[in-house]
């Protein structure tokens, strides 16, 4: 898939790479394309951050995956129910607070 759409190239002139995935868990850990981005990008020196829907692995798994950061957009029950009512609110909101993060101070 990553050779598909070019992927190396894209990374050309990046500072930071963000990945996606509906549930980061076990599975995820082993050949899902979350990690082949993140073993890419780890050739090139470059963070990898992961927005998921929910985060099902704890640091040391997302650490030894080459992801710098991961972040759920959903945690709790309520919070899971809120992500499917409003799921491009939800994701948006995560998104910009991880961008807050991951962006330098101006």
């Amino acid at each position: 898939m990553l050779d598909a759409v070019g992927f190396d190239d894209l990374l050309l002139g990046a500072d930071v790479v963000v990945t996606g995935e509906g549930a980061f868990d076990w599975q995820s850990l082993h050949g899902k394309v979350t990690v082949g981005v993140a073993q890419r990008a780890a050739a090139r020196a470059l963070p990898v951050v992961l927005i998921a829907g929910q985060v099902l692995v704890g640091r040391r798994e997302t650490m030894g995956a080459g992801i710098s950061g991961a972040y759920a957009v959903a945690e709790t029950a309520e919070q899971v129910a809120a992500a499917m009512a409003d799921p491009v609110g939800t994701l948006a909101d995560r998104a910009a607070r991880v961008a807050r993060t991951w962006s330098p101070r101006r």
